[in-house]
């Protein structure tokens, strides 16, 4: 996999990551003011509050809830457990999706095999990066009809679609041949800190991360910021709502700027079901064009080239203001600063493209699949 990473983000747009964009809790950095002893100090080992209070809020027991450095150290260290059990070899449910996955598994020698003689299912919903979404019960029913399998089940983006992280936990309890894994950077504005979490029902998997994982993960900030959005959940609840009705007017000035590079080839941007973003699929060189237009808009995209799909993050009210004027600048000619109070311009939407770019697969023929 190959990306194409923006040189310089200060200033720009944070459209290439899927981060969290919206605003901070105004009495956060507050909340941080006043306790300074959770920078310069380790987290206290052996002690699970934060556990069992994220666990209250699901319904969960304390030991079931394992807090790591982020969802790719919940992947990576849920795939470890299973591999020394003897875990060979994986299928992703859909494809294309999260790419690091495909990493974590070559280094641990697990091999990707198709889906009728994998040993683990991989399901990321909403999928990154295409947005597909699939019901928690639909989910449970899999999972309890390929007992003999393990399953992953990424829900990162749970939050942006009608099915929250909740759902999925409730749909998959007591499911011990299932761990459902996320990232709390999505959500809320917990990216720069690392906070993930794996719930789980396996007892071999609790032993793991007892004997094995560094209880010094995650941080003492990241608890400490984890305990105090808790607190504020409704705040962040109505900025995601904000981001996922914003979806569809950024897919619209991205396609419309598209639409003024003049050329003759079409681009797909299939409308998301899911997730923080919106993505284009298109022909490589094509994708490549419109990325480094966005770049000179002073904002950051970064280009998956293996698939052919760009991913671009949307935004909630106050920053949505921001992008539309900066494109609406690009669009005449400009790639200054934006001025403050730049009023942005609205285009009709862009007809829809019939060139679908590569189709997303869902390798579903070698499952068990319930009546």
């Amino acid at each position: 996999m190959h990306y194409r990473y923006a040189t310089r983000r200060e200033g720009r747009l944070a459209l290439d990551y899927n981060e969290y964009v919206g605003d901070l809790h105004p009495g956060l950095l507050d909340s941080l003011s006043r306790r300074p002893d959770v920078i310069r100090s380790y987290p206290a080992l052996g002690t699970c509050s934060l556990e069992a209070e994220i666990g209250r809020h699901l319904a969960l027991d304390a030991e079931q809830v394992i807090l790591t450095n982020g969802a790719d150290d919940a992947i990576f260290h849920a795939l470890l457990a299973l591999n020394r059990r003897g875990l060979r070899s994986f299928a992703p449910f859909e494809s294309p999706t999260y790419d690091h996955l495909h990493g974590f598994c070559a280094c641990l020698g697990i091999r990707q095999a198709a889906v009728e003689d994998a040993e683990l299912i991989y399901v990321c919903t909403p999928n990154n990066p295409t947005g597909t979404v699939l019901e928690p019960e639909a989910i449970r029913r899999m999972v309890d009809s390929n007992p003999e399998r393990s399953w992953i089940i990424d829900v990162t983006y749970a939050d942006y679609c009608d099915h929250d992280l909740s759902s999925y936990v409730d749909a998959l309890r007591r499911t011990p041949n299932a761990c459902v894994v996320t990232s709390f950077g999505k959500a809320l504005p917990m990216a720069g800190v690392r906070l993930g979490m794996i719930v789980t029902w396996d007892r071999e998997l609790h032993e793991y991360f007892d004997l094995h994982y560094n209880r010094k993960l995650p941080n003492h900030v990241a608890r400490h910021l984890m305990r105090d959005m808790l607190c504020h959940l409704s705040f962040y609840e109505e900025q995601r709502w904000q981001i996922r009705r914003n979806r569809q007017r950024v897919r619209e000035a991205v396609l419309d700027l598209f639409q003024r590079m003049r050329t003759s080839t079409r681009i797909h941007a299939p409308d998301p079901e899911g997730g923080n973003f919106v993505t284009f699929f298109g022909e490589n060189h094509v994708l490549q064009d419109l990325s480094q237009s966005l770049d000179r808009a002073r904002v950051a995209v970064r280009h998956k080239a293996e698939h052919a799909y760009l991913r671009v993050t949307s935004f909630s009210d106050s920053y949505l203001d921001v992008f539309e004027r900066r494109l609406s600048r690009l669009k005449e000619g400009s790639h200054g600063p934006v001025a403050h109070g730049d009023v942005s311009t609205n285009h009709a939407p862009p007809e829809r493209s019939s060139h679908r770019g590569p189709e997303p697969s869902c390798p579903t023929s070698g499952l068990k699949l319930p009546d």
